[in-house]
């Protein structure tokens, strides 16, 4: 599964409606602090990572998202 894909199972995001990297909480609808949360235990989970504090703050958009895993060495990002 790829991030994005994980991100639209996790936030329900509408089928065909483009993600992009520059995505984030101004641009997708549910991903509000609950969403937030659950996208980042969806995250150590796919990838098998655990993610520290100040990961999880440092996360605005989905290229955070690939940075921070590819900083802890996941594949596939």
């Amino acid at each position: 599964m790829t991030l994005e894909e994980l991100v639209r199972k996790t936030l329900a995001v509408r089928p065909g409606l483009p993600i992009t990297d520059d995505d984030g909480p101004g641009t997708i609808d549910g991903w509000d602090s609950v969403g937030h949360i659950k996208l980042v235990a969806a995250i150590e989970s796919a990838y098998r990572v655990k993610l520290r504090p100040n990961d999880v703050i440092r996360i605005g958009k989905l290229s955070d998202i690939k940075r921070i895993l590819k900083e802890k060495g996941a594949a596939s990002v």
